[in-house]
C-alpha cells in the first residue's frame, strides 16, 4: 500500500518532525493535486443516509452512445481518481470517448461522501459490509435511474472488483458485465497484503491517516529515490509524475474497523460478513453475468494466486481470464512489460494496452449484444 512505502521512506531518511512532514504534505496539495471537471457530479444517497458523490460523463457527441452505463469504483486504499486519473489514465473517459455513460463513484468516507450530521463523529466507522450492502446498490440505482437502462456494467479495482462480485451475485438481473481489475477474493495473512494490513492495525489512530503520509511523500520522489521494493506497483512502469500526483491525489485514510475485517478475512482465508458470518464466496458462486477476470504476474498485494479462486467459482458461460506479463521472466509477450497492482490502470502504456482491451469486451456485450470477444487468455 502507498502509506506503508511513504512510512519506509520517512524512517530510512532518519524521519521529520511534524512541521516538516506537514510542509511536504501542503506543497504536494498545491503542486500535484489533481483536478478534473466531468459533466456532472451526482449524489446517491443510501439507505443509511450517507450522500455519495458520483462523477458522471456522457457518451462523446461524435459516437454511437451505448445503451448500458459503465460504474467504476476504486479500490480499498484509494478513491474515484483511482479509475479517473486525469485526461491520459482515465479509464472513464476513455470509457465516455467509445460511447458510454460512465459513473465513477466514491464510497462512503472518502473526499465527497459524507453522512448527515448526527453520524458525524461515526464517520470512520464502517466496514466491507457496508460498502456492499448500502454504497454499491445506490450507486448501480442512481446509474440506472439517470440513464433509463435497465442493466449496467462494473468495473472494479481491486476492492473495487470485489464488490462488484458480490453485486453481480445479488443483482442478477440487472448486471450486464463484470471486469475485475486485480481483485483478490482470498486473501491470506502468509501473503504480503495480509501482513500489511495487520501491520497497520499497530497504528493506534483512526483513521490511519495514510493520506498525510503519502501526500509527505511526494515532493521527495524522484525517479531514483526513495529506492523501495515494488510493493503497490512495478516502480518502472510508472511516470515520475504520475506517482507524485497518485500520493497526493489517490491515496485514501483507512478506517481501523475495514482494515480488521480484511484482517479477519486474511486468517480465515475466506471474505465473511462482520455479523452474521455471511460468506462473500456464496455470492460469487451466483455470479452468472459476463466476466472479465484480470491479474497480473508481478503484483505483490494481489497476486494471480489469491484473484484466481472468484474466477473459477463464478458460473457464468462467458468469462475469461487474463494474466498481466505472465511470460517469461514475468514480462508480457506483447509489449514486453511487467505490470504490478497499480501501475495495471497508471502504468505508462495502460492508455494503449489496457483500456483498449476494457472497451473491446463491452462493445462486444453492450447494447444486448450475443457475440463473443474472445480474448488472449495465459
Amino acid at each position: 500500500m502507498p502509506w506503508v512505502e511513504a512510512a519506509l521512506a520517512l524512517v530510512s531518511g532518519g524521519g521529520a518532525v511534524a512541521t516538516g512532514l506537514t510542509g511536504l504534505a501542503g506543497y504536494a496539495r498545491r503542486h500535484f493535486a489533481l483536478q478534473r471537471t466531468p459533466d456532472e457530479i451526482l449524489t446517491a444517497t443510501t439507505l443509511d443516509h450517507w450522500q455519495l458523490r458520483v462523477l458522471h460523463y456522457r457518451p462523446a457527441p461524435n459516437v454511437p452512445s451505448r445503451r448500458e452505463p459503465v460504474i467504476l469504483c476504486h479500490g480499498l486504499a484509494a478513491n474515484s481518481f483511482n479509475l479517473d486519473f486525469d485526461e491520459r489514465y482515465s479509464v472513464a473517459r476513455y470509457l465516455a470517448a467509445r460511447g458510454y455513460h460512465t459513473f465513477v463513484p466514491d464510497l462512503r468516507g472518502r473526499e465527497g461522501s459524507w453522512p448527515d450530521a448526527s453520524r458525524w463523529k461515526t464517520r470512520h466507522d464502517y466496514s466491507f459490509d457496508d460498502h456492499a450492502g448500502l454504497d454499491v446498490p445506490a450507486v448501480l440505482n442512481l446509474a440506472l435511474t439517470n440513464t433509463g437502462a435497465q442493466r449496467a456494467f462494473w468495473i472494479g479495482h481491486s476492492m473495487g472488483g470485489m464488490l462488484g462480485y458480490v453485486l453481480a451475485g445479488r443483482e442478477t438481473e440487472r448486471i450486464a458485465g463484470l471486469i475485475t481489475l486485480g481483485s483478490p477474493t482470498k486473501l491470506r495473512m502468509s501473503h504480503l497484503f495480509g501482513r500489511i494490513v495487520n501491520a497497520a492495525l499497530a497504528i493506534p489512530l483512526d483513521p490511519i491517516p495514510q493520506r498525510f503520509f503519502a501526500q509527505a511523500l511526494a515532493p521527495l520522489i524522484t525517479s531514483r529515490f526513495p529506492i523501495l521494493p515494488d510493493i503497490s506497483a512495478v516502480r518502472a512502469n510508472l511516470e515520475t509524475r504520475v506517482l507524485r500526483q497518485a500520493l497526493t491525489s489517490v491515496v485514501a485514510d483507512m478506517p481501523r474497523r475495514l482494515l480488521r475485517q480484511f484482517t479477519d478475512w486474511a486468517w480465515r482465508e475466506e471474505p465473511i460478513s462482520m455479523h452474521g458470518g455471511v460468506s462473500y464466496l456464496d455470492a460469487i458462486a451466483r455470479v452468472r453475468a459476463p466476466l472479465l477476470c484480470i491479474s497480473a504476474a508481478g503484483d505483490r498485494l494481489a497476486p494471480p494466486v489469491d484473484i484466481r479462486p472468484g474466477y473459477d467459482l463464478v458460473r457464468s458461460g462467458d468469462k475469461t481470464w487474463v494474466c498481466l506479463g505472465s511470460g517469461e521472466a514475468g514480462v508480457d509477450p506483447v509489449n514486453g512489460h511487467r505490470y504490478g497492482h497499480v501501475d495495471m490502470v497508471l502504468g505508462k502504456d495502460a492508455p494503449e494496452f489496457l483500456f483498449p482491451m476494457l472497451g473491446d469486451w463491452l462493445d462486444a456485450r453492450a447494447n444486448g449484444t450475443q457475440r463473443r470477444h474472445q480474448l488472449a487468455a495465459s
